[in-house]
């Protein structure tokens, strides 16, 4: 199981002391349970800004997010991988009912490309 990353703040050596396991042992299934990303720049904290002054920073949270996906998915490569939406991934589902605009922005499926990845994705439970 993956949880609270909070990529790009993650604790690295714990990142990769989870990976050697990973590699090791392989799997049948990885469970990420949410917070693989910090997404600060869409949290309510900041709802009174510009998503453009955040820009940067979402889309080097999803570089990060896609990097260490790539990452999960090569250390076992036959694991099947489900994604469990946590509260930091829910900024984002949140963030684009208020701006429908900045959907395609801060959408998760689509920004880490789960549907290609062949990654089911479960949203946070209301």
């Amino acid at each position: 199981m993956w949880s609270d990353l909070h990529l790009p703040q993650e604790d690295k050596r714990a990142v990769d002391l989870v990976c050697k396991f990973v590699f090791d042992w392989k799997p049948h299934h990885q469970v990420i349970i949410g917070d693989l990303m910090d997404l600060a720049g869409i949290g309510r904290w900041n709802e009174k800004r510009f998503i453009s002054q955040y820009q940067n920073q979402i889309s080097d949270d999803f570089e990060c997010g896609n990097n260490m996906l790539d990452r999960i998915q090569s250390l076992s490569p036959k694991s099947k991988t489900y994604y469990i939406e946590g509260n930091h991934e829910w900024r984002a589902s949140e963030y684009s009912e208020r701006h429908p605009s900045f959907e395609k922005f801060v959408s998760i499926p689509r920004n880490l490309n789960l549907i290609k990845r062949g990654i089911p994705y479960y949203p946070y439970p209301d």
